[in-house]
């Protein structure tokens, strides 16, 4: 429950992006996604 909340705050807090709560909930799933979204930022 702590995790989705934590996620749902995140995807509020950026303006409900739904690549950033993906890398957020899965960053181990998808790192490379993470680091592409860390450059790009």
């Amino acid at each position: 429950m702590s995790l989705r909340k934590r996620s749902r705050l995140s995807t509020r807090r950026s303006g409900g992006l739904p690549a950033m709560t993906a890398a957020t909930i899965a960053p181990i799933e998808a790192p490379e996604m993470r680091v592409t979204f860390s450059a790009a930022s």
